[in-house]
């Protein structure tokens, strides 16, 4: 989608997503990948790409499914973007961010070529910042409050970052959609043409964007 369409969407919330052992299962993927030889670990975000060598696809396959199921869903009921669901996994990035980190703070920073992403909040215990925004059309800073096992379904190109996590851990799965092939590399991969195959819901450029209702 173009940039400036993008902004004029919304950040679908889709409450409890996630169950407790659904987090567990997905948390023990993640430690059984960290574990791999060569695998970077940075001390204050360590991304791990689990869509390498088809990882968390094989190791969870129902939990891949309910995930992409959710993407279409959403994106059927608000943007038509993906359409005749020709789209394949480009990353699945299990993100843990330990205090204190500057997060993620460039108020531009989108998923450039891909189509629609999909965040789950895991947590980690008690943390204190880590805030997920969005930059609207008006300017402002719109932030997004969830609690573990709840999802956050946007648009990739809209503008979003997370605020400095001063105290605690905070852990998040992420998946991106694309139209290129489904990626089982160890990185993110760049550089393919994401525009839509049908054109965008009119309500993406309507003032009054904001009315739009939310998915449960």
């Amino acid at each position: 989608m173009d940039v400036s369409l993008a902004q004029c969407t919304q950040v679908i919330r889709l409450p409890s997503f996630m169950t407790a052992e659904e987090i567990r299962s997905c948390q023990e993927v993640a430690v059984e990948f960290r574990n791999r030889p060569g695998v970077i670990k940075p001390a204050a975000w360590e991304v791990l790409f689990l869509q390498a060598d088809g990882f968390f696809r094989a190791r969870r396959p129902d939990i891949y499914q309910k995930l992409r199921d959710a993407v279409l869903r959403v994106d059927r009921q608000h943007w038509g973007l993906i359409g005749d669901e020709a789209c394949n996994l480009r990353v699945a990035e299990f993100h843990t961010h330990t205090a204190p980190s500057k997060g993620l703070p460039d108020p531009h920073h989108h998923d450039q070529d891909s189509l629609v992403t999909i965040d789950v909040l895991f947590g980690e215990g008690e943390y204190e910042g880590g805030v997920f925004r969005t930059l609207e059309t008006d300017g402002s800073s719109l932030e997004h409050p969830v609690v573990a096992g709840d999802a956050l379904v946007f648009v990739s190109h809209k503008y979003h970052s997370v605020t400095p996590l001063v105290t605690g851990r905070r852990q998040v799965l992420v998946l991106e959609f694309w139209r290129g092939p489904e990626q089982t590399c160890n990185y993110r991969c760049e550089g393919v043409d994401t525009k839509p195959r049908i054109s965008v819901l009119p309500s993406c450029v309507a003032a009054n964007a904001a009315e739009w209702s939310i998915f449960d």
